[in-house]
């Protein structure tokens, strides 16, 4: 029966079975000719790659291969190649993690940017700038669910940044930035640079972000509120507040975790749970901590979201 369809259909088909990292695609290619000639450009429908040494392997082997034949999906990225170790920020930098240089990062993108629709990083080594510029650069036109887990490092954001009439994350809807550092020098930053590529971006999650002293002024200049005052009167300064982008409008949904751990101020907690509880800002939620996820999470995670599950945030 199947060898009967014709290849349009089957390219639909094939295009939701192929899900696996290439394994039902290679299946398939043992069938016969014809759907082998058809299931050979889902073989990198989904393209996992841990470690720069695996990354460099990839783009060699892509760039023999036709354009047609280097069809990618959803990508997952990471600089770790050690499924049993735990991403952490305490991690020496030189066991098992390799900075990704951003030119290799880059060349990648490039590779499955007509096609790619979500994609996952995991980077715990160097600075994230590079792999932001490169993000935010890339014409990833088809890409609708993006995920970032990084190491702690301050984000610089452009002067008089906003999203213009041509972008290139169109059809960006999801965004999830998991960081072990604080919110005002890294994560309102780095929103910041996505969503004025990313003029659809409907949901927003940050966790394991930390909390000191202004955070919530930063998270309700982000929401287009006034900062609440603490139990002395104090709010952060308007000239560290100017910079702060608000979130577009077409985000409904905002929720955070806050990292559970020594680093994180509690009477700042205290003010982020009062806005929370005052629904005060559209869509906004504060989710309860959890364990810090490790790098075998992240892969689950992004599997799950390929095969189309609708998990919760948790």
């Amino acid at each position: 029966m199947i060898q009967t369809l014709p290849p349009e259909i089957l390219c639909h088909i094939f295009h939701y079975a192929c899900v696996d990292q290439g394994r039902t695609a290679r299946s398939l290619s043992l069938t016969s000719k014809y759907i082998s000639s058809v299931s050979s450009r889902f073989l990198y429908n989904t393209l996992y790659i841990p470690g720069v040494d695996k990354l460099e392997r990839v783009l060699h082997h892509f760039s023999s291969l036709p354009p047609y034949l280097r069809q990618v999906c959803h990508l997952f990225v990471a600089d770790g190649n050690d499924g049993n170790e735990h991403f952490s920020s305490k991690l020496h930098p030189d066991h098992n993690y390799i900075h990704i240089p951003s030119g290799l990062f880059s060349q990648i993108l490039l590779f499955a940017a007509p096609t790619l629709r979500t994609l996952t990083v995991v980077v715990r080594t160097g600075i994230i700038s590079g792999i932001l510029e490169c993000i935010t650069s890339a014409p990833l036109h088809c890409l609708a669910d993006l995920t970032l887990s990084f190491n702690h490092t301050r984000i610089a954001v452009p002067p008089n940044l906003q999203c213009t009439a041509s972008v290139n994350l169109p059809q960006l809807r999801h965004l999830h930035i998991n960081i072990y550092h604080v919110l005002s020098t890294t994560v309102a930053p780095a929103v910041a640079l996505v969503a004025s590529q990313a003029p659809r971006l409907t949901s927003l999650h940050v966790s394991d972000v930390l909390l000191i002293p202004g955070c919530a002024s930063v998270l309700a200049r982000m929401l287009g509120r006034l900062p609440l005052q603490d139990e002395s009167g104090w709010v952060l300064p308007d000239e560290f507040l100017d910079p702060i982008m608000r979130l577009p409008f077409s985000v409904r949904e905002f929720a955070m975790q806050v990292c559970d751990g020594p680093r994180t101020f509690s009477r700042e907690v205290e003010l982020v749970e009062r806005m929370a509880n005052m629904d005060y800002g559209d869509g906004f939620i504060l989710l309860p901590p959890t364990p810090k996820r490790d790098y075998m999470h992240w892969k689950k995670d992004w599997l799950a979201r390929v095969v189309g599950d609708s998990l919760e945030w948790h």
